[in-house]
């Protein structure tokens, strides 16, 4: 019997900075395999976690969007959408405690102190 992935919902808070945007990169090209061949032992490790990451929420000073379904990072439309709504850190807070997806994790990627 073969068990599903355990899925991640991510939210990322300053995802257009240079920190946010190297942090989605990351994400995207990491597949849950570490490249460095010095450290096999945390491949193992990661491959064991069976985790994927989906990004739910993206937010920037200038506007957030929000997806149950994930948001596709690495689009050049991605922040032309119609789905841009304005930044509400506690509609955020709403969103996140309505995913289905219990496995949540919230990364602050802005060097904002409001949203520290």
């Amino acid at each position: 019997l073969a068990l599903s992935n355990t899925q991640l919902s991510v939210a990322v808070i300053g995802g257009t900075g240079m920190v946010g945007k190297e942090l989605l990169k990351q994400l995207v090209n990491s597949k849950r395999v570490v490249d460095d061949p010095r450290s096999m032992s945390k491949r193992k490790v990661l491959d064991d976690l069976r985790l994927d990451f989906k990004v739910t929420a993206l937010s920037r000073s200038s506007g957030m969007l929000l997806s149950y379904d994930g948001l596709d990072v690495l689009s050049d439309d991605l922040w032309n959408s119609a789905d841009v709504q304005p930044t509400d850190l506690e509609a955020l807070a709403r969103f996140l405690a309505q995913d289905y997806n219990g496995n949540r994790v919230v990364i602050d990627c802005s060097a904002s102190q409001v949203v520290a």
